[in-house]
């Protein structure tokens, strides 16, 4: 489905959530997708969310949507070339005001983070993020790390980036003079 805009049928006058029971959801090569939540899907009893090759995602899912993932058990992200968070703000969230918001996946037990270059954090604003300390955490070619604190607070930081020193290049052995015998050239890097 690389087309596809967003989850739900687009029909705003449905009576209620579409799926209201969902409790797996795997959205897969949907590159045209910015975000997961959907006011046409409920939330509230998924307890796996897996997302793979969608690389127009900025971000997963918005604090409101977030607080509703009280069930969530696994949370498995990878190849999201776009992402910058997984929980990023939505013009209805008040998290622009300065104001700290507090999030808590009380049953999360699998949180796995993979190849997501662009991931600038866990949350783009100023949030906390609970999670229970048995939480296992797997973070792999990511710009950040995430730990999570003995008090459960999931902590997020940039890593260092790489800087490269390059080694001074040899130049070869050449025969400058015609007789045969090859003379090695000062080492190109090397300051006089």
């Amino acid at each position: 489905m690389p087309k596809l805009l967003q989850l739900g049928n687009g029909n705003s006058q449905t009576a209620g959530p579409l799926f209201p029971n969902l409790v797996t959801l795997h959205v897969s090569w949907c590159n045209m997708l910015r975000s997961v939540e959907s006011s046409a899907i409920s939330f509230r009893n998924l307890t796996t969310l897996e997302v793979v090759d969608c690389d127009g995602l900025e971000y997963l899912t918005s604090y409101s949507v977030a607080k509703s993932l009280m069930q969530l058990t696994t949370l498995h992200v990878s190849f999201c070339i776009g992402l910058r968070a997984i929980i990023g703000a939505s013009n209805e969230d008040d998290h622009d005001t300065g104001a700290t918001c507090e999030i808590a996946f009380t049953r999360l037990q699998h949180l796995s983070l993979y190849r997501l270059p662009s991931l600038q954090g866990f949350c783009s604003g100023n949030c906390i993020v609970k999670l229970p300390s048995s939480t296992e955490l797997h973070v792999s070619y990511c710009p950040i790390e995430l730990k999570i604190s003995s008090e459960g607070v999931l902590l997020s930081n940039r890593k260092p980036e790489r800087v490269e020193i390059a080694k001074p290049e040899i130049a070869e052995e050449v025969d400058d003079n015609g007789d045969g015998e090859k003379e090695k050239d000062e080492d190109v890097g090397t300051r006089h």
